[in-house]
């Protein structure tokens, strides 16, 4: 399979290349013809971010952000969220299928477990979606991508103390029929088509139906008497959007999204694995999500020109996803089962003044239910299957020793209000604020020593002194307040330079094992200064932001030691504050037919007391105080450059390249190399030829395309590594209508 796979690889690079430095040899008038993300005077467009419920000028707006256009996302190979960490500084995500741990600027979360709340969310269409799960959906038909670093706190409320992503996908409008189909292959048996018809069936009334697909072989050789198809692909999307527009005050958009994403399971080596693709692995593999994602976007413009909108959000997550606990190691075999169902309801309503007056406000209600379901032991919910849990000796297969039914209902609602002053011509306030209450039960029943193997002693009725007979539940609640304070000042049209005080906040939960014991939400408040200007005219427009924050309960999982040979941890609260800071500066530019693009960030953590906790490493209790934080490399940059060659025959191609690189971090606080991720840098290149006054077009493409192999996210205290996809490489062609 390697052998073939480079083989295509060098082919479809070979030509490409090929074809680009042919083209250079017909080039016609390049500065002549005006590039397709500039305007008529040679300036870039403007770019708008929509986070403030407001569309507001990228280069007018105190948060520091960088948005991605669903052309540059599709150029940079930004097809999944987990590639945003490649083409956007200070962000980093360890995918582990179905969960992951998203950071920006080392502030998100420090461990994937069903009870650790995310402190990064991802909003879709204006509606919250799942933090911290089930965000593997493709990117397809999407208008642009919105990274804001920094606590959100103001507009979003909790989950968003490092940061939110903003994902807007296109609307349906009624300027006429438009359409697009794509189809392509690549390396693995890779199969692709997506597409979108958009389609005004009045002068008020449109739709629009997008659709993507991929099904894609393995990259891993795996060997063992496993079952399932791990690490393959079929995943198909599909959405349906529908505009009303009755009049120009009323505008109504909804939108059904649906998925049904099997990407056949979840392979984990080891610490000591050689090869990460080439690994043993014994379960019986599943990882499937089925999704489905409606949002009613309502907007309504009075006279006086105050705007009304209601935002209405619903997601259900059906999942299952079984995979090998044991990292690649043969014996004892050990597995682990789940499957659940998750509803997430979310409704807002805002009134959002004239953009034209010298006190621009927004006022808002926000409220949210998420209802989160683990099944029961007999359909495998949440179940560990064998292994040698109590040092007793390997486990028969048929031997579920442990698990329980889990349920956590969560509301949440806030009130907000953010108001904009101009105190001079150039000189303007701002002062948010949102209030937050949020409760939650969560309920358990554990159960041990099922099956049909005896169950072990002493193990039948209690959790290691505890009785956990059930059903136990735990209920929490809190009250938080964020806010924000920016001084904005627009020296000239060119250059805006800003300062922030903000607050935002991660929620606090309970641990799941006994004795359950809560933890505090952490709050973050960031100090920030930044200057974003324009140069050469407007063809070259940089964002640069310095910031401290510092850090209030941070939270940290460490080895629960009433579990014996266990690596199950129970989360805590920093004793004392910890702190970050750092430097980050983005720009982009077109230069005739040159185009560019980079980001740059810098940081440095320090962590706040930790006494007395044991080190599984060492054996040892340690003292973690001023420790670097998890998920924070000191530096991560990226880098893109494309350049439109133009043929006679009325085409174009276009040459591109993208790098980005992380610095190493650390997947747990101790300083460790089970638990180091490396540092490691992606290119990724495309060469995409077009007509320019026709409806066809065609891509080769390359991702990691100097094979990079890396890991890309450790679990369980660096007994679990996940590799990162190493080169892929194909086709794609479509055509426009």
């Amino acid at each position: 399979m390697k052998v073939q796979r480079s083989t295509l690889s060098g082919i479809l690079l070979c030509v490409g290349f090929g074809a680009a430095m042919l083209s250079s040899q017909s080039v016609l008038a390049q500065d002549q013809s005006e590039n397709k993300d500039q305007d008529a005077a040679g300036a870039l467009e403007e770019v708008v971010v929509t986070a403030q419920r407001r569309e507001t000028k990228l280069q007018e707006t105190p948060i520091a952000a960088s948005v991605l256009s669903g052309d540059e996302m599709r150029a940079k190979g930004v097809d999944q969220l987990v590639n945003i960490q490649f083409a956007t500084p200070s962000v980093t995500i360890a995918d582990y299928g179905s969960a992951n741990v998203f950071n920006i600027r080392g502030i998100g979360r420090t461990k994937v477990d069903i009870e650790v709340p995310s402190g990064v969310v991802i909003y879709a269409d204006g509606v919250p979606t799942i933090a911290g799960y089930f965000q593997n959906e493709p990117y397809y038909d999407i208008e642009a991508v919105e990274v804001l670093r920094g606590p959100q706190g103001t507009f979003v409320g909790k989950s968003a103390s490092g940061g939110a992503i903003f994902v807007r996908t296109r609307n349906p409008d009624l300027e006429g029929m438009s359409g697009n189909l794509e189809g392509g292959f690549g390396e693995y048996s890779l199969w692709e088509a997506r597409g979108y018809v958009n389609a005004p069936v009045s002068d008020t009334l449109a739709f629009r139906f997008a659709f993507n697909y991929e099904n894609r072989d393995t990259y891993y050789d795996l060997y063992g008497p496993y079952t399932g198809d791990p690490g393959t692909r079929d995943l198909k999307s599909g959405r349906i959007s529908m505009l009303w527009q009755p009049n120009e005050q009323l505008s109504i958009v909804l939108k059904g999204n649906f998925a049904n994403l099997d990407f056949g399971g979840n392979v984990t080596g080891a610490a000591d694995t050689t090869n990460l693709f080439h690994v043993h692995q014994d379960a019986p593999f599943v990882y499937v999500d089925k999704t489905s994602r409606y949002t009613l976007d309502i907007n309504y413009e009075m006279n006086n020109g105050i705007k009304f909108s209601s935002l209405t959000g619903y997601q259900t997550v059906d999942t299952e996803n079984d995979l090998d606990l044991n990292g690649g190691i043969p014996l004892p075999r050990y597995w682990f089962l789940s499957k659940g169902k998750i509803d997430l309801w979310s409704q807002e309503f805002n009134l959002v003044s004239a953009d034209d007056q010298r006190l621009r406000w927004v006022v808002g209600l926000f409220a949210q239910n998420q209802k989160s379901e683990l099944l029961p032991v007999d359909q495998n919910g949440f179940v560990f299957v064998g292994g040698d849990p109590f040092g007793i000796g390997q486990l028969p297969l048929d031997y579920p020793w442990f698990g329980s039914p889990w349920i956590k209902d969560e509301d949440d609602w806030a009130v907000f209000a953010h108001f904009t002053y101009d105190l001079t011509d150039s000189l303007e306030l701002e002062v948010g604020g949102r209030y937050s209450d949020y409760s939650f039960y969560q309920i358990t029943d554990m159960v041990f020593g099922f099956g049909d193997a005896p169950p072990v002693a002493d193990y039948d009725n209690t959790f290691f002194g505890f009785e956990p007979i059930g059903p136990n539940r735990q209920d929490k609640s809190e009250t938080s307040t964020d806010y924000k304070v920016a001084l904005n000042w627009t020296k000239d049209p060119n250059n805006f330079i800003y300062g922030v005080i903000s607050r935002g906040h991660t929620t606090g939960s309970v641990n799941i094992f006994p004795p359950w014991t809560p933890y505090d939400e952490m709050v973050v408040h960031n100090y920030e200064a930044g200057w974003k200007a324009g140069w050469n005219n407007g063809q070259f427009t940089t964002q640069l932001a310095v910031y401290y924050e510092d850090i209030d309960g941070y939270q940290a999982a460490f080895q629960d030691l009433t579990i014996p040979d266990s690596t199950s941890t129970l989360v805590r609260n920093a004793e004392k504050p910890s702190t970050i800071y750092g430097v980050e500066f983005t720009g982009q530019a077109y230069f005739g037919n040159l185009g560019l693009d980079f980001g740059f960030g810098w940081n440095q953590s320090e962590l706040g007391a930790f006494s007395q906790v044991f080190n599984p490493y060492t054996g040892e209790y340690v003292d973690l105080t001023n420790a670097e934080l998890t998920y924070a490399p000191d530096f991560t940059y990226n880098i893109g450059l494309d350049y439109r060659f133009e043929l006679s025959n009325g085409s174009t191609i276009t040459p591109r390249l993208d790098w980005g690189w992380l610095a190493k971090q650390k997947a747990d606080l101790f300083d460790d190399p089970i638990n180091t991720i490396d540092s490691r840098g992606l290119l990724n290149i495309q060469i995409r030829w077009e007509q320019v006054n026709g409806p066809w077009y065609a891509v080769l493409w390359a991702t990691n395309a100097l094979d990079k192999e890396y890991v890309a996210g450790i679990q369980n205290l660096g007994t679990l590594f996940y590799a990162g996809p190493p080169r892929q490489s194909g086709i794609r062609v479509g055509r426009n209508f």
